[in-house]
């Protein structure tokens, strides 16, 4: 067997040490000392906060294990000092839907015991009640997936804890547009600490890192780590993490296909061809897409090619920021390019093209943000997190022959 230590082959284990996030573990570890090590250290505060934070960066760069990092050392400290009026909590805030759900995880996190019966106002109570003897450091990841698919949610989570004393958020964000979805009184309003993109050189380096652990080789012998791997098969994976979007994940992803691969064919020694393997399984994500689009039907594929195609049009269009595109006007759209693609089809009606939105918000080709100033109003566009709007034009133009009659009349820009 190759690998010695799987987890350092998986995507989601946080090693001590973080390469290349010095500056970012630097300025969370003085945000972690405010709230938590002053209260241990006999402040003169009755309660320790600091400002908000937010680490802003694209998906694999960092900011999961930069927050699980923080909340490591700082259960360490506690659990040194037990006596200490402080806290710390992590809420992954992609893996609740509602409200209650988020109640329920602060109040697991810090020690408050409710049931399956009590009230929703009750555990939030008891949560509330909680904080107020405590300084609370509460790391909230994946925030802007709550934002934008809760906001009323997340209004009334930021607005209730900036009414108590003591209560730092510290974040992690994806998309730059996070704000859009804020309501008018919203409170959060976080330093921004930016998590960039890994270059090459970076991704070729933390593959090493993990590799000298993964297979227990004498850290830093490099001559002994390409006895089991070739650099040039390092280097492959790393070059093509890069050009994904400088992503880690993918990296460490990719670096156990290949040594998985090798394991499999009983290969002493990784080579390039396991290496582009290993790439070919993660470009398999744009099969993924297309199998995706061949199941659906022709109408989904006009609602998504309206919505790029409408997304297109307000990203060039001069106007106020507030703007976005409305369910009206992919009705719209969508019932003009029906029209174009197959005139025997009758259009859809809103409410059916309403529920096909849904579905698509649900598994994530697009996303909806709420219009700040407008009431009720939702504004949508295609989730350009997992894929390119053009990705999917270019998919839809390959297995569907009506929509190749809107792609070669030029109605839709790629």
């Amino acid at each position: 067997m190759i690998i010695k230590d799987r987890r350092w082959l998986d995507e989601d284990f946080i090693p001590s040490k973080l390469l290349f996030r010095d500056d970012q573990v630097r300025e969370l570890e003085y945000t972690r000392q405010i709230v938590i090590d002053q209260q241990a250290q006999g402040s003169n505060q009755i309660y320790a906060n600091a400002s908000d934070v937010l680490l802003l960066g694209g998906p694999g760069t960092g900011k999961t294990a930069l927050l699980r990092d923080m909340l490591a050392k700082g259960r360490n400290f506690l659990a040194r000092s037990p006596n200490t009026n402080s806290k710390i909590a992590y809420i992954d805030c992609s893996k609740f839907s509602n409200e209650r759900s988020f109640w329920v995880n602060l109040s697991s996190e810090i020690g408050v015991y409710y049931t399956s019966t009590t009230s929703l106002d009750q555990i939030k109570a008891d949560a509330l009640n909680a904080i107020k003897d405590n300084s609370l450091l509460l790391l909230l990841d994946e925030v802007d997936v709550l934002i934008i698919e809760n906001p009323e949610t997340f209004d009334t989570i930021t607005n209730l804890m900036s009414r108590e004393q003591g209560v730092t958020l510290c974040a992690a964000a994806n998309r730059k547009d996070w704000r859009k979805s804020l309501g008018e009184k919203n409170t959060f309003n976080p330093r921004t600490i930016n998590c960039p993109e890994y270059n090459s050189h970076q991704l070729n380096e933390l593959a090493i890192d993990r590799l000298f652990y993964a297979l227990n080789v004498d850290y830093g012998d490099l001559d002994k780590l390409n006895d089991l791997i070739l650099s040039a098969a390092i280097e492959i994976i790393a070059i093509r993490a890069f050009r994904i979007g400088g992503d880690a994940r993918k990296l460490i992803k990719m670096l156990r296909l290949a040594v998985e691969r090798a394991e499999m064919k009983n290969i002493i020694k990784i080579t390039e061809q396991e290496a582009q393997f290993a790439c070919a399984q993660i470009d398999d994500d744009a099969q993924q897409l297309h199998d995706s689009l061949m199941s659906k039907s022709h109408d989904v594929h006009v609602v998504l090619l309206a919505t790029h195609e409408l997304n297109n049009f307000d990203r060039n269009r001069s106007r106020d920021e507030d703007d976005g595109i409305r369910s009206l006007e992919i009705v719209s759209k969508y019932q003009e390019f029906i029209q174009i693609s197959d005139p025997t089809e009758e259009p859809l009606k809103y409410r059916s093209i309403m529920d096909l939105l849904q579905k698509l918000l649900t598994e994530g080709l697009i996303n909806r943000m709420r219009a700040k100033a407008r009431g009720n109003v939702w504004y949508y566009e295609i989730n350009e997190d997992y894929f390119q709007g053009e990705e999917i034009v270019k998919q839809l133009d390959k297995i569907c022959p009506k929509c190749q009659l809107l792609v070669n009349d030029k109605l839709i820009a790629f």
